[in-house]
Parts: structure tokens; C-alpha cells; sequence
């Protein structure tokens, strides 16, 4: 991201909306580039006294929007048909539709410009006050920051859940995903709704978060086809609502369809929490605090004193472990009929993760270990989908070390 020098460094603005137009734009941005780059620029457009305009964009490198879809890509359902290259849309227009609707009642503009095969740049202003005071010292303000966060990340659940996050937007997902991980639930992800259905069918879920509006199978047909199935057992899965519609009559719509509960988004932490709980008052095992999740994928601390502050052996660690990666993976498919090897070939990559300090991955291949002989092949299936998660989400973080960037 660039923010320009004439910025101010202390504003008075919505901050919650404009958090979810750069969420939702930004979501959109990374969701359709496959290569290159996703920059977020801000600058100050105008200033007359202690008014400012600042001007937003967002660039991507992705294939780019027809002209006759720039035309309607603000408009309600248009989800990216216009984008160029997809055989499928993925779910692009609601988020904009919101951000467009934001973006106005804020006093603001909203354009995108696009050109075929080269990506888009969605421009928006923001109107924002710069205040008569002082702000706080930095150091007040980051204690602040940091209390609040505590706060939030002191909850604990009482009882770990199996969780499903059904979500395509990838860092509403991401956020999810590790809010929940540091309450104590195990997370496994789906991107669209039929990879929703195949997990819930394979995987043993105490809870699924579902997406009202996803690409493939929307968050109600994925519920209608969970209800049926079960209809021949005692089993009932909760399913919580994550909908970007906060309008009346949409919470009446989700449990009629067969859903348990319903939140919007931005997702309040606190509700949810709550909402998680009441659900694993019911279902789920007690919450070993010992065995939590650390709150990074990598104990970076520990990783640091194991190779004596060596950086370049850190970052050559990173980039064996990187080139391993997808081997393993291989390996573990490979052996998925072979209990014996599946259970070997787990316990390599379980002391392999160890030596990184990577407790979380460590945590999910020892699992598969333990379990490698004796699971069914259902189950077999959701733990190695899980340990395949972890390790892709080893790979990124590994990837910015090797960049330099951790």
C-alpha cells in the first residue's frame, strides 16, 4: 500500500464503513488476480480547513472488465459476468454493490476503470475531518490498541468445536479462521458452496459458519441439501448465517431455510463468540488450554533461538521447507491406502514441522499420525484436508521470511 506525505496523520471518519469498502474491494481484487499485484493507494484529493477529501484506489493485475460491464458492476447481483476470462462468476458483485452504497451514504464517489487482459482500478472518496485537537502520544494510543485487542483475544472457549467456515471472501475467511483458532476450535475451510457440501459430507462438524451468498451453491441451497440428508439420521448439524444483509426480513429467511442462527457482517466478535458457545454447550470436547493454537502459525521467537539468530539459516530452513511442501503432500495422497506408510510418512513431517516451531501444522500431522491406522477412511480424509490447510497456510508465512518480510 502507498499512503501520500500530505495525509494527514490523525483524521475523524466512519471507521467501520470504510473498513468494509476496503475489505470488500480489496477481497474482490485479490479473489480474480492470480498474478502480479493488488496495491491500495490513499491520497489526499482536497483540503479546505479542517475538511479533507481523500481518494482511495485499489489496482489489480487480473484479467480485467468489459466496458458493458463496467456499466452495471455496480449494480445489485451483477456478480463479475463481465469480468473477462471466467467461465463462472465468483461472487464480485454484492460486495461492490455494498461498497457503492456505503461509499454515497458517506458523501462520497465510487468509479472503476478497467482495461481487458491488464486488470481494474476501483477509485472512491471519502470526506473526513482533521480534528481541532491533538491526538493522543503514540504511546497512549498503541496501550489502548492493545488493551482492546487483549481483550478480545482473552476469550476462551469452554468446549473445542470441529468448525466449517463456508466463506468465499478470502479475508473474511482468514479473519474468521484465526479469531476462532485462538478461541480453541479446529477450522477447516470451503471457498464456494460445493466444496461446502463434499467437507460437510466427509468431515464430522460440531458447527458450519456458512456464507449466505457464495459462488457455485449459495449458503441457502447448501443448507437445503445438508437438511435432507439428514432427515434419515438423529443428526443435526448448526448452521450460523453470515450475511452481508442487514435488512428486515433477512433473519427470518435464514431459519426458515434450516439455519440455526444468523450474524452480519462486519462480523461483531463478541456476538459471534457468543452465538459459537451457545452451540458448544451442547456438542464438543473440553478446551485443553495447554494444547491452544499459538497465535501464529510459526513460534517465530523459539524459531529464532533454535537457529541462534542465524538468518540465513533461518530463511534457508524456510526455503527447504517450501520445496518439500508439495512432496508431501504427494506422499500423504500416495499413501491415504496404506495405513502403515501414512502413519511413517506423518510422523516425518510431524518432527519436520517441530523443528520449525510451526505448532499448529506439527499439531495436525501428529494427529493424522496417531490416527493413521485405526480412523475411517472418511476421517482420514478430513485430517490430511486439514494437515494440506495448515501447511499452505506454513507456506505463505515461510514465503514472506524468505521475501524478507517477517
Amino acid at each position: 500500500y502507498e499512503i501520500a506525505q500530505e495525509v494527514p496523520t490523525a483524521l475523524v471518519a466512519d471507521c467501520d464503513r470504510l473498513k468494509q469498502i476496503l475489505l470488500n474491494l480489496v477481497g474482490n481484487a485479490i479473489k480474480f488476480t492470480e498474478k502480479g499485484e493488488v496495491l491500495v493507494r490513499v491520497a489526499l484529493a482536497s483540503r479546505q480547513s479542517q475538511e479533507v477529501m481523500l481518494s482511495f484506489s485499489v489496482t489489480d493485475t487480473g484479467p480485467g472488465i468489459s466496458k458493458e460491464g463496467l456499466s452495471s458492476i455496480f449494480d445489485p447481483f451483477v456478480q463479475g459476468i463481465h469480468i473477462a476470462y471466467l467461465d463462472q462468476p465468483r461472487g464480485a458483485g454484492l460486495g461492490l454493490t455494498i461498497s457503492a452504497r456505503l461509499v454515497e451514504m458517506m458523501r462520497g464517489k465510487i468509479w472503476a476503470e478497467s482495461e481487458v487482459g491488464k486488470g481494474s482500478v476501483f477509485h472512491f472518496t471519502c470526506p473526513c475531518m482533521v480534528p481541532s485537537q491533538e491526538p493522543q502520544s503514540s504511546t497512549a494510543s498503541a496501550g489502548m490498541q492493545l488493551q482492546s485487542v487483549l481483550n478480545k483475544e482473552s476469550l476462551r472457549a469452554q468446549k473445542s468445536l470441529h468448525i466449517l467456515v463456508a466463506e468465499d471472501d478470502v479475508l473474511s475467511q482468514k479473519m474468521i479462521t484465526r479469531v476462532l483458532e485462538k478461541w480453541g476450535h479446529t477450522i477447516e475451510t470451503a471457498d464456494n458452496g460445493l466444496e461446502a457440501v463434499s467437507r460437510i459430507d466427509k468431515g464430522n462438524f460440531d458447527l458450519v459458519l456458512m456464507d449466505v451468498q457464495m459462488p457455485g451453491l449459495d449458503g441457502f441451497q447448501v443448507t437445503a441439501s445438508v437438511r435432507e440428508k439428514e432427515k434419515d439420521s438423529k443428526r443435526h448439524i448448526p448452521i450460523i448465517a453470515l450475511t452481508a444483509y442487514a435488512i428486515k426480513g433477512e433473519e427470518e429467511r435464514c431459519l426458515e431455510s434450516g439455519m440455526d442462527a444468523y450474524i452480519t457482517k462486519p462480523i461483531d466478535m463478541n456476538k459471534l463468540f457468543e452465538l459459537v458457545e451457545a452451540q458448544a454447550s451442547k456438542v464438543g470436547k473440553d478446551v485443553n488450554l495447554e494444547q491452544l493454537p499459538s497465535i501464529e502459525t510459526i513460534n517465530m521467537n523459539a524459531l529464532r533461538a533454535r537457529v541462534g539468530e542465524d538468518r540465513g539459516l533461518l530463511q534457508e530452513l524456510a526455503q527447504i521447507f517450501v520445496g518439500e511442501c508439495p512432496k508431501w503432500k504427494s506422499e500423504i495422497r500416495c499413501a491415504m491406502s496404506n495405513s502403515v506408510s501414512l502413519k511413517a510418512i506423518a510422523h516425518k513431517i510431524s518432527g519436520s514441522l517441530q523443528n520449525l516451531s510451526a505448532t499448529s501444522a506439527a499439531s495436525a500431522a501428529a494427529t493424522l499420525e496417531s490416527k493413521a491406522e485405526v480412523a475411517s477412511l472418511t476421517e482420514l480424509e478430513s485430517l490430511v484436508d486439514n494437515l494440506e490447510q495448515q501447511l499452505e497456510r506454513l507456506s505463505d508465512v515461510l514465503n514472506e521470511l524468505i521475501l524478507e518480510k517477517v
